[in-house]
């Protein structure tokens, strides 16, 4: 069996602090290196600004891992300038990413590696793209996750590389890593079991047949040291590098196992080789390491404010992409904002001082509105009973005023007179777990453990500003709604403010859409979105269940999320489509979807979250507001 190894290297991790640096050198990456001055091939892999960051505080590191990779023992594995979840980015900012990296990469090190690690290994398969362009041929990602809603693949294909297909007829070579293998190499190396059943799980992967087995792949810097957010694990009295080179050392003199390098893998000539592999699907279109707990959103909803950084740094790009700003230095500000580690176990103290900086940086560049202006349309406006109708050449909205003046019915009439979305009643649907009323264009928000918030409540005020826009307020206790609807020629923006005077762990959703299922082909249903890629993608709904949103645990909300990444999500078959388009540098929600069939019927509901509940989420006592957007056309 050939035995690899990966060790990620990350010095903007959330939870070490800047004055931890050169304790981590110490204590992390020179013992690792040590490893590889045995004799014993490992992969390394760090971002540009880590290497950048230990050249300034111990170049001679930086010396001993060039000359380890310069005779073989290393071989060094890119991901890009800075730690960025690439769904969760723009795809030009991925592209980008990936550039200055390359660049630095040559410049520190005088090397330019043609394998990646999937930063976080969070996956879409836009993401790639931004690879193969910067001239990487081999992506490395998990092979837990990736197998999991794949019905029909062979459990052994994770013991070979693989290929994925991309957009325009591309495709990329692919190493796999696991999870529990690596989450196994922890525990032996914590001293939480021994050598005799660590090794016992090893030989577990041998075959009569070659196989490649990635033993570890994940941080170097939990040996001999703990992040801030694993203060409650001590560290035993006995050396775990020491351990680690026990076990590498025993496995050395192993006739069955011999170490490789990771891109050795693809000299694999096995006929379980090189399969033609998608890693995404409806069900889990953004694929991420590890247990379920461990998923897209905690970069997206959660930290201390996932939500407000994130729509800052939309609001860079924005202005970057307006002023064409090529400069390269800003472009490594852009990707210093958007670093994952932001955005999960960082202190409130590191946090505020990223803040300041980020929205220095922002107000420094953003002036004024820079959307472009679109022509609005005037609107016919009738009330009858409890509804009011607002109609224009070429929307016609009906909207419930004993709900909150959520949206009825929404009828475009390029389409016909069929309502496309709206409310669907209790007892349309014979399914018990679906007897309820299913509103939309309202909000919904969950407090753990207390009565449910929404603004579908009789005591909304509506006033007519003009010829083109209603305003809708209401409160709620500590909450309060206020809402406009604008009308343009082709389309109806809804703009909501949600403001929360008490701020306590909440799952905020601003926005909840609900189709009409007798206007749809259930059979064609599709949506696609951009999830860090350059091209839409695409996902077909068939027969399946599907909750994005389900809760996963007590501490966990929601388990996946599309990344929106270009604020464009359609709804469409084969007939029609219908576009939701959100301003993502004022609020970057991100869309989920739950759907699920009934007798010849089926229930489509897309769903807009703000805040979501993980182990990451940090409670601010301040005014908690959301400014949200949203235009349907």
């Amino acid at each position: 069996m050939n035995i690899y190894s990966i060790f990620h290297l990350n010095l903007m991790y959330s939870s070490i602090s800047t004055s931890s640096r050169n304790s981590v050198i110490k204590n992390c990456y020179w013992p690792l290196l040590t490893l590889a001055d045995m004799g014993i091939p490992i992969g390394i892999e760090a971002t540009a600004l880590t290497l950048k960051i230990i050249k300034d505080l111990d170049p001679s590191w930086i010396n001993k891992l060039k000359q380890l990779i310069s005779i073989g023992n290393v071989e060094f594995i890119g991901s890009g300038y800075s730690q960025i979840i690439g769904p969760l980015v723009p795809y030009d900012v991925n592209f980008k990413n990936q550039y200055f990296g390359i660049k630095e990469y040559s410049k520190i090190l005088n090397i330019t590696p043609k394998t990646a690690l999937i930063n976080e290994m969070a996956y879409s398969n836009g993401i790639t793209e931004a690879y193969i362009e910067n001239g990487y041929d081999t992506i490395i990602m998990e092979w837990n996750n990736s197998k999991r809603y794949k019905i029909g693949w062979n459990e052994n294909w994770k013991f070979y590389p693989q290929r994925l297909k991309i957009p325009k007829n591309r495709s990329i070579n692919l190493i796999w890593v696991d999870s529990i293998a690596f989450q196994q190499f922890q525990r032996y190396a914590h001293g939480e079991i021994t050598l005799k059943k660590y090794m016992k799980f090893i030989k577990s992967n041998l075959d009569k047949i070659d196989r490649n087995f990635a033993i570890y792949s994940s941080d170097a810097e939990v040996f001999n040291y703990r992040p801030g957010r694993f203060n409650t694990e001590k560290i035993n009295n006995e050396d775990e590098w020491g351990r680690i080179y026990n076990l590498f050392k025993l496995i050395k003199t192993k006739n069955w196992a011999s170490f490789i390098n990771p891109s050795e893998v693809l000299l694999s000539k096995n006929e379980l080789a090189y399969n033609d592999l998608s890693l995404e699907s409806v069900f889990q279109p953004i694929v991420v390491k590890k247990q379920e707990k461990y998923n897209i959103t905690r970069w997206a909803m959660t930290g201390i404010d996932d939500l407000k950084i994130n729509s800052r740094c939309y609001q860079i790009f924005e202005k970057t992409k307006a002023l064409e700003l090529k400069n390269e230095k800003h472009w490594k500000k852009i990707f210093y904002f958007w670093s994952s580690d932001f955005r999960t176990h960082i202190n409130e103290t590191r946090w505020k001082k990223f803040y300041k900086e980020l929205i220095t940086y922002a107000n420094s560049l953003v002036e004024g509105d820079i959307e472009k202006k679109i022509k609005t349309e005037k609107f016919l406006l009738k009330k009858r009973d409890r509804f009011v109708q607002v109609k224009s050449d070429n929307i016609e909205l009906k909207l419930n005023s004993l709900k909150g003046y959520c949206i009825e019915s929404l009828k475009l009439m390029k389409y016909g007179k069929k309502s496309l979305i709206g409310t669907v009643g209790h007892g349309y649907y014979s399914d018990i777990e679906l007897a309820a009323d299913f509103f939309s264009g309202h909000t919904v928000i969950d407090r753990w453990g207390k009565h449910k918030v929404t603004d579908l409540n009789n005591n909304a005020l509506m006033s007519s500003l003009n010829n083109n826009e209603i305003s809708i307020n209401q409160a709620v206790g500590e909450y309060s709604f206020e809402n406009k609807l604008i009308f343009y020629e082709d389309k109806v923006c809804i703009k909501k403010q949600i403001r929360i005077a008490n701020n306590e762990k909440l799952i905020i959703k601003p926005f909840i859409f609900t189709l009409n299922p007798e206007a749809w082909d259930r059979a064609s249903l599709y949506v696609k979105t951009h999830n860090g890629g350059k091209f839409l993608e695409k996902f077909n709904i068939r027969e399946y269940s599907i909750d994005h949103s389900n809760i996963f645990s007590p501490l966990i909300s929601s388990t996946n999320c599309f990344g929106n990444t270009n604020g464009i999500f359609i709804i469409g078959d084969k007939d029609k489509n219908i576009t939701f388009e959100t301003q993502m540098q004022h609020s970057a929600l991100l869309p989920s979807i739950f759907y699920k069939t009934d007798g010849e019927s089926f229930i489509f509901r897309l769903l807009f979250s703000a805040r979501a509940l993980d182990e990451t989420r940090f409670i601010k006592k301040d005014l908690d507001i959301i400014n949200a957007q949203v235009s349907i056309y």
